[in-house]
C-alpha cells in the first residue's frame, strides 16, 4: 500500500480514532467500516482508508461549525446598530442580505452577523491546516477581508442564514448556516495535488438571535405611547406605567374634590390652595415608571432585573410617605381653619404604626422618616356625591369609590337622566330669527341653580363651592347678534324680474306701383312720389298673469294700417319735340306684431317649488293682501319707454310709432324694438308701496305661531349620562320628532296662498333650520371637549377616534382590579438548546431621574466610550415632564344647556430614559453554555487587514413614551370656565398650563450637560448658568449620597 495513499487505522501510533475521520464516516454514504478492535486477530490488522480531499473537507465543517458559533457571541456581544462611514459599514449598510422572517428594528443585524460569521469561520479555517504524513497537508480556506468595500460585501454574499425562530422547517433555537466559496486542497511537497471549491452548511443551536429578538422587543415596548396601536395585548411601557398612575391620580382628584379640607379656599394661597402640588409629582412618576420598566421586563424576558425587589421597595415606600404627609397636612390644615398647613395632630403621630424605610438613596431624595397615618374617613363620607343616593354603609375606601363609579353602565351615575326641552334651541332660534335680544338666560340664576343642584345631591356637603376661574363675571353670555331674517326675506320674496320682446311679427299687402303711360313708348321716368293717404294704428292689450313662478304678464299685439299712394312723372322725346306724362297708382299695407312682457319669480329660497295662487289677484286670499299686481303696471312703464298703462295705446301710437317712415316690416319692428328696455327687477319698493310694516307685522305673528306651536309638538328629550359620554348623538330623537313636523307649520297648505305666504313659510324654514343649527351647536360644544382631548391623546397627529371614551375605559379597566396582574413571558424549550431562560441586567437598575456617577454606577462613561474608558463621567437614566393641560381649566364633558356634572382634566406624562448598560444573558439546559446580549454606548470595530476598521456603534437602550392619564370629578361646571377641576393649578383662566420637567429633560443618557436640557419646553427649569440638580454618588465608605450641582 502507497504509504501515500491514506492513513490506516490499525498502523495509527496514536491508536486513537480523529474526530475528523468520524465527520468523513458521516458524509461518505457509500461506504461502511465495521469495527473489530476488540476482536481482531492477532496476525493481522483491518484497515480502511479516508482520503486527504475528504479529511480536508471534515475540517472546514468543523471550522464552519465553529465560526457559526463564535460569530454569533461576538455579534451578542457589540449587536451593532449604527454603521460608519467607513468601507466596512457602507458595505453593511448596503447589504440586501435580510434573513427571511426576522423583522428587526435594526436591519443591520443580518449582514452584520454574517460579516462576523465569515471572519471568525476564516480564521478557523487558517488555523486548521493538518498533516497527513512528512509529505502531505490539507488546507483550507476562505480569502481573508481587505479593507475594501466591495470585497467586504462579497464576504458578506457568502454567508447565509436560516434560523428556525422565523422558519417553519426548522426548530426554534436552530441556526442554519451555509458558506460557500471555501476552497480546499491537499498539498504534497509544496505542490497542490488536489483541490476544489465547497459550500458547506452547518446547522447549530444558539440563543443570540431569541436575545436579539427579545432586546429589541423590549425597547420597542418601552417606546410605544398610550394608545399606540402597534401592541397588540396592549402591555408596552405607557399602558403598564397608566395602569400604576390612574390609581394614584385618580385618589388625590377625588381626596381634592371631596375632602373638604383639600378644595381650595378664597383665603388660601398659592402653596396652600391645594392638598397636592401636582396629581402626578415627579418623584411619583420616577418610581411608577420604573415599576413599569421591570413589568415590561417580566412580559418580555420571563424575568426582571433580580436586584429589581430591591430598588423598589424603598422608592415605594418613599412615595407613601410623602402623600401620607400631604394628606395629613390637608388634614391639619382643615382643622386649623383652613389657610395655611398645620402639624399632625399628636393622636395622629400616636397613631402611626409604620414608617418608612430610611435605607438607601430614594428615602433621602423623597424625605425619609414621615411617620403618619391617614384615616379616609372625612374622603369616604362624601362618596355619595357622584354616585347619587347609595344605599348599604358607605365605601370604605377609595377602591370601593371608583369601582362604585366606573364599575358598570348600571351604575346610578350614568343611569341618572337629564332632561333636555326643545325650547333651550327653539326660543333662541326664534329670538336670532326675529332680530331681538334674548332673554331669560341669567347666568348668575343658572350657576346658582347649579351649584344648588349639585350640593343637594352631595348632602349639603362644603366640598361643592363655587369657584371659579375667572369669576363668575368672567364666563360668556348666551347672547348673540340679532338677524335680519324678516327683511331679508321679505326683500328676497318681494321681487319680480321682468323682460320684454316681440313675437308674431308679420306684414301683408303691398307698396303701390305706378304703371307708364299707355300711349306710345319710350317713356323715360323722372321722378316717383309715395305718399299716405290714411294710417290706422290698433293696440290690443292683455293681461296674462296666473300662479306660475316664470309667467307672461303682457301681451300687446300692435296693428299698423297705412294706404299709400305713388305719383310717377315720365318724360319722352320725339322729333326732338319733349313729351310729359303722369300716372298714378294706390294700394294698402298692415304690420303686425305682439309685445311680449314676462315676469320672473325666483327668489333663490330653500322652501319647496310651489305654485303661488294668487300671485298677482287677491282674489280673497287670508291674510295680508299685498301681492305682486303693482308690477303689471310698473313692468309696462319699466319695459317700454314713454309708455303709460293709462295711455297705451296713444302712447304707443304717437311715442313709440313714428308710420310717416314706415315703408317695410323691418322700419315697423325696428321701431318698436328700440322701444323696448333692457330686462329689469321691481322689487319690495314698488310692489309693497307702503304697506311694508304691516307684512312684517303679520310674518312675526305668523312665526311666534309656529314657534309655539313647535314647542308644544316636540317631546323633550330626556336622555342618559352614559349618553351624553358617549360617542352617540344625544339630540337624535329631538331631531327626528323636528324634522316629522317642521312641514305642517312650514307647508299649510298645498299651495302658497300668496307671496306673503312665501315669504312666511321662508321665515319659517329658516326658523327650523336654526332650531337645528343651535342643537348642532350644542352638539359641537359637547364634542370640542372631547375633540380637545383626542387632539392631546395619540401620537404626533395621528390622534386615536375616541380618545377620550379609550381613556375612560382603561381608567375603569385600571381601578376596577384590587391588583396589578404580571404577565410573564413563557419559557422556551427548543430541541437543540434544551430551556431556555433569560436574567435581566441592566445598569442602572433604578432609572433615576437624578444623574448618576461612575462611582455609583461604574457602567456610566463618557459618550461613545467603551467600557474600558477611565474618563469618569454623569449618566442621566430618566426624565419626565409633567404637563397638566386643558383649553380651559376643568373642561366640562357637557356644555350648555345641561351645565353638566363632570369636569375632566389631563395629566400628559412624557418619560425620557436611556440605560448606561443592558445586557440580557440566555441558560440553556442541555449545552450548559450561556450567551450574553449587551446593548451600550459604544464604538464597534472588527481586525480587518492588519488594523482595527470601526465599523459603526452600538447604541444603548433607549426610550420616550407618552402617558395621557384624564381624570374626571363630579362638580358644578358651566361652560366654558366652569368651578376648577382636578389638576387645575392656576391662577387664572388664560394662564391654565402647568408643566415641570425634571432637571435632564431633553438631555437623557451619557455625558449629562446642563447645556443640553430642554429649558423652551420646562418653564420650571432655570437657565443653564443657574440651574441646579441632585446627583447620586457614592462614598469612599460605600455609601450612596444625594449631592446637589449646577
Amino acid at each position: 500500500m502507497n504509504p501515500d495513499s491514506g492513513l490506516s487505522i490499525a498502523s495509527d501510533d496514536s491508536r486513537q480514532i480523529p474526530f475528523t475521520i468520524i465527520g468523513i464516516l458521516l458524509l461518505v454514504s457509500s461506504t461502511t467500516l465495521v469495527f473489530y478492535l476488540d476482536t481482531r486477530p492477532e496476525s493481522g490488522s483491518i484497515t480502511t482508508t479516508v482520503s486527504p480531499m475528504d479529511r480536508a473537507s471534515a475540517s472546514a465543517k468543523t471550522a464552519v461549525s465553529d465560526g457559526i458559533s463564535e460569530g454569533l457571541q461576538k455579534t451578542a456581544a457589540e449587536p451593532l446598530n449604527r454603521t460608519a462611514d467607513t468601507p466596512v459599514g457602507r458595505a453593511i449598510d448596503e447589504a440586501d442580505v435580510r434573513i427571511e422572517g426576522e423583522e428587526s428594528t435594526y436591519e443591520t443585524f443580518g449582514p452584520y452577523v454574517r460579516l462576523r460569521i465569515y471572519q471568525e469561520t476564516q480564521r478557523n479555517l487558517d488555523r486548521g491546516s493538518q498533516r497527513i504524513n512528512e509529505s502531505t497537508v490539507t488546507r483550507a480556506s476562505l480569502p481573508a477581508l481587505s479593507n475594501e468595500e466591495d470585497e467586504i460585501a462579497a464576504a458578506i454574499s457568502k454567508v447565509d442564514l436560516e434560523v428556525g425562530r422565523y422558519q417553519d422547517d426548522m426548530e426554534s433555537g436552530a441556526v442554519r448556516a451555509t458558506v460557500s466559496g471555501i476552497n480546499v486542497s491537499v498539498v504534497r511537497n509544496g505542490t497542490v495535488v488536489d483541490n476544489k471549491t465547497e459550500t458547506i452548511t452547518v446547522t447549530t443551536g444558539s440563543a443570540v438571535f431569541g436575545l436579539h429578538e427579545r432586546t429589541t422587543t423590549y425597547e420597542k415596548r418601552l417606546n410605544t405611547d398610550f394608545f399606540d396601536t402597534s401592541v397588540a395585548d396592549a402591555e408596552g411601557f405607557s399602558q403598564k406605567f397608566a395602569k400604576r398612575l390612574y390609581p394614584l391620580v385618580w385618589s388625590k382628584a377625588y381626596t381634592e374634590r371631596m375632602h373638604p379640607n383639600a378644595r381650595p379656599s378664597e383665603q388660601a394661597t398659592a402653596e396652600t390652595k391645594f392638598a397636592f402640588h401636582s396629581l402626578v409629582e415627579n418623584h411619583e412618576a420616577e418610581t411608577v415608571a420604573n415599576a413599569a420598566i421591570f413589568s415590561v421586563q417580566q412580559r418580555v424576558f420571563g424575568s426582571k432585573d433580580p436586584q429589581a425587589e430591591a430598588v423598589m421597595s424603598p422608592a415605594w415606600a418613599c412615595v407613601g410617605a410623602r402623600t401620607i404627609e400631604t394628606l395629613a397636612d390637608a388634614d391639619g390644615r382643615g382643622q386649623a381653619g383652613g389657610g395655611t398647613p398645620s402639624e399632625p395632630t399628636t393622636e395622629r403621630t400616636a397613631a402611626a404604626t409604620a414608617s418608612a424605610s430610611t435605607t438607601g438613596p430614594f428615602m433621602t431624595r423623597g424625605g425619609a422618616g414621615f411617620n403618619y397615618s391617614f384615616s379616609d374617613e372625612n374622603f369616604c363620607q362624601t362618596s355619595r356625591f357622584p354616585f347619587g343616593e347609595v344605599s348599604g354603609p358607605a365605601p370604605s375606601n377609595l377602591r370601593d369609590i371608583t369601582d362604585q363609579m366606573l364599575g358598570g353602565i348600571d351604575r346610578p351615575i350614568t343611569r341618572r337622566t337629564a332632561e333636555i326641552p326643545i325650547e333651550r334651541f327653539a326660543q333662541p332660534a326664534f329670538q336670532e330669527v326675529v332680530g331681538a335680544d334674548q332673554p331669560g338666560f341669567s347666568a348668575d340664576d343658572i350657576e346658582g341653580a347649579a351649584i344648588e343642584e349639585n350640593a343637594t345631591e352631595a348632602g349639603n356637603h362644603p366640598a361643592v363651592d363655587s369657584n371659579y376661574a375667572n369669576g363668575p363675571n368672567q364666563n360668556p353670555s348666551y347672547g348673540f347678534t340679532p338677524t335680519e331674517l324678516v327683511d331679508t326675506t321679505i326683500d328676497s320674496t318681494y321681487r319680480v324680474d321682468v323682460s320684454a320682446g316681440l313675437e308674431n311679427t308679420s306684414s301683408s299687402g303691398s307698396l303701390p306701383d305706378a304703371d307708364e303711360p299707355d300711349r306710345h313708348s319710350g317713356w323715360r321716368s323722372v321722378s316717383t312720389e309715395t305718399t299716405q293717404d290714411s294710417v290706422d294704428t290698433s293696440v290690443n292689450w292683455t293681461e296674462l298673469p296666473n300662479g306660475d313662478s316664470q309667467q307672461r304678464l303682457h301681451e300687446i299685439t300692435v296693428s299698423l294700417d297705412i294706404e299709400y299712394t305713388e305719383v310717377e312723372k315720365w318724360v319722352r322725346t320725339e322729333d326732338n319735340v319733349r313729351h310729359t306724362a303722369t300716372t298714378n297708382a294706390s294700394s294698402s299695407k298692415r304690420y303686425q306684431t305682439t309685445i311680449v312682457i314676462e315676469g320672473g319669480f325666483a327668489p333663490g329660497h330653500d322652501v319647496e317649488d310651489r305654485d303661488i295662487a294668487n300671485m298677482y289677484r287677491a282674489n280673497g286670499a287670508p291674510g295680508p293682501t299685498e301681492n305682486f299686481n303693482p308690477g303689471l303696471d310698473a313692468s309696462i312703464s319699466e319695459l317700454l319707454d314713454g309708455v303709460e298703462p293709462d295711455t297705451l295705446e296713444s302712447d304707443i301710437e304717437n311715442e313709440t310709432l313714428n308710420a310717416s317712415a314706415i315703408r317695410q316690416r323691418s322700419d315697423f319692428t325696428d321701431q318698436i324694438e328700440d322701444s323696448l328696455g333692457d330686462p329689469s327687477t321691481i322689487g319690495p319698493e314698488t310692489l309693497l308701496a307702503g304697506n311694508r310694516s304691516a307684512l312684517e307685522s303679520w310674518m312675526v305673528s305668523q312665526l311666534q305661531t309656529s314657534h309655539d306651536g313647535i314647542v308644544d309638538d316636540v317631546n323633550n328629550t330626556t336622555v342618559t349620562r352614559r349618553r351624553i359620554l358617549t360617542g352617540e348623538e344625544p339630540l337624535s330623537v329631538m331631531r327626528s320628532d323636528l324634522d316629522a313636523v317642521d312641514d305642517d307649520y312650514v307647508y299649510p297648505n298645498s299651495t302658497f296662498l300668496t307671496p306673503a305666504h312665501y315669504a312666511r313659510a321662508e321665515l319659517v324654514n329658516d326658523y327650523v333650520d336654526n332650531t337645528n343649527d343651535w342643537m348642532t351647536r350644542y352638539v359641537e360644544k359637547r364634542n370640542s371637549g372631547r375633540e380637545q382631548i383626542n387632539q392631546q391623546l395619540g401620537p404626533d397627529g395621528e390622534r386615536i377616534n375616541e380618545g377620550f371614551s379609550q381613556a375612560l375605559f382603561f381608567a375603569r379597566e385600571a381601578l376596577s382590579v384590587s391588583s396589578i396582574t404580571e404577565t410573564r413571558a413563557k419559557v422556551e424549550e427548543t430541541p437543540l438548546l434544551g430551556e431556555i431562560s433569560y436574567r435581566v441586567d441592566g445598569s442602572p437598575t433604578y432609572l433615576s431621574s437624578s444623574p448618576v456617577t461612575r462611582t455609583s454606577t461604574p457602567d456610566a462613561r463618557p459618550a461613545r466610550d467603551g467600557p474600558d474608558t477611565p474618563n469618569a463621567s454623569e449618566h442621566a437614566a430618566l426624565a419626565v415632564r409633567n404637563d397638566v393641560w386643558l383649553p380651559v381649566p376643568g373642561l366640562p364633558l357637557v356644555p350648555w344647556p345641561e351645565f353638566w356634572f363632570v369636569s375632566a382634566n389631563t395629566v400628559t406624562l412624557d418619560v425620557e430614559g436611556e440605560y448606561a448598560r443592558f445586557e440580557v444573558t440566555a441558560d440553556t439546559t442541555k449545552r450548559g453554555r450561556t450567551s450574553t446580549y449587551r446593548r451600550q454606548d459604544e464604538p464597534v470595530t472588527m481586525e480587518i487587514a492588519q488594523q482595527e476598521r470601526r465599523v459603526g456603534t452600538v447604541d444603548p437602550v433607549n426610550f420616550t413614551s407618552r402617558t395621557d392619564i384624564v381624570v374626571a370629578t363630579p362638580g358644578p361646571v358651566w361652560y366654558p370656565n366652569g368651578s376648577y377641576g382636578p389638576g387645575d393649578r392656576v391662577g387664572n383662566g388664560t394662564d391654565h398650563r402647568l408643566v415641570e420637567c425634571t432637571a435632564a429633560w431633553g438631555a437623557t443618557g451619557p455625558s449629562f450637560d446642563l447645556s443640553a436640557v430642554d429649558y423652551d419646553d420646562c418653564p420650571n427649569l432655570p437657565s443653564a448658568s443657574s440651574n441646579t440638580y441632585r446627583y447620586l454618588n457614592r462614598t469612599a465608605d460605600g455609601d450612596i449620597t444625594v449631592e446637589e450641582t449646577g
